[in-house]
């Protein structure tokens, strides 16, 4: 009885010993797999951080040979957030006016008559505000009826209001003069003047005529009324009327040096705007603060809408 017992213990063992062995050489095998994939994992992750790396280094190499304006098919890096888009007639608003803006400040600095004609392309630096745009577009020469291809950049320092640099504006093919250093205006606004007559400020008040002729005045205040409200993608812009302008600067300049030269100032402009349908008409104020660099010819504007004072 006592033999029986022990060789039914044997055969036990036995019986256990092979229903054990399988599992382990299956453990070996998925640990073998898995280190394996672990593997294919890596090189692929290698792989693609070395083809990122080659992208981004000829996106960069584009950008310097380019100056950031035609970047061809690299746009389109999600890591690195330059986006290009079509021009024509459907551009958003900003980026017009933004166009203006450089074409503003080429004909001060060159005493050309250049005007918007269409956006060609830009490339958008950034997914979110604020934003860098490198514009191309044909500009009218008024001059004559010819067309040219104008380059400009304009950088956002600041989302949801008006502060930007105009940094690079040119003829397409031609190189960008001045000191390329930062130039920033980080300055506060000035307030609202109490009195437009207060003879310790150099305070010109224009007559309509004047505002009219010089169409810089109603750019600036487009755009600072694009640029504090871009959820708004499609402002009423010819809703704007002007009632009343006045340009302060630093110095006792004649008024026509202050409308005609290139110089740093601050622009006051109360005017009314058609809000559209049953929603009438609100008065509102602008300051448009204008800091020019003689040295890199850049200069920055700085400013924001109001309501009207009671």
């Amino acid at each position: 009885m006592g033999r029986k017992t022990k060789k039914c213990k044997q055969e036990l063992l036995v019986v256990d010993s092979e229903y054990r062995a399988p599992k382990r050489r299956s453990y070996g095998l998925w640990a073998k797999k898995i280190k394996s994939l672990r593997k294919s994992e890596e090189e692929i992750i290698r792989k693609r951080k070395e083809a990122l790396h080659k992208e981004t280094a000829e996106l960069w190499r584009k950008v310097w040979e380019t100056d950031g304006f035609d970047m061809g098919r690299l746009w389109d890096h999600r890591y690195w957030g330059m986006h290009a888009f079509e021009g024509g007639r459907d551009c958003p608003i900003v980026v017009q006016l933004y166009a203006k803006v450089g074409l503003h400040r080429y004909n001060i600095l060159e005493g050309t008559n250049l005007q918007l004609h269409e956006i060609e392309k830009y490339n958008r630096e950034g997914i979110f505000m604020p934003a860098c745009y490198y514009i191309t577009l044909h500009a009218e020469d008024q001059a004559t009826p010819s067309l040219v291809t104008f380059q400009t950049i304009i950088s956002e320092r600041k989302g949801y209001t008006l502060n930007l640099i105009c940094t690079v504006a040119r003829l397409k093919g031609t190189k960008s003069k001045g000191d390329t250093d930062q130039f920033d205006d980080d300055r506060d606004l000035p307030e609202w003047p109490s009195s437009f007559g207060d003879k310790s400020r150099f305070l010109y008040e224009l007559m309509e005529s004047e505002w009219e002729e010089n169409d810089w005045i109603r750019l600036y205040l487009e755009v600072a009324v694009v640029t504090t409200n871009r959820r708004n993608h499609n402002p009423n812009l010819s809703g704007l009327k002007i009632l009343n302008v006045v340009v302060e600067t630093g110095e006792n300049l004649p008024k026509e040096n202050v409308l005609e030269c290139f110089t740093s100032v601050v622009v006051y402009i109360s005017y009314d705007q058609d809000l559209g349908g049953d929603n009438g008409i609100c008065k509102r104020r602008a300051i448009v603060r204008r800091s020019v660099d003689f040295i890199s010819k850049r200069f920055s504007l700085v400013g924001k809408t109001l309501p009207l004072l009671p």
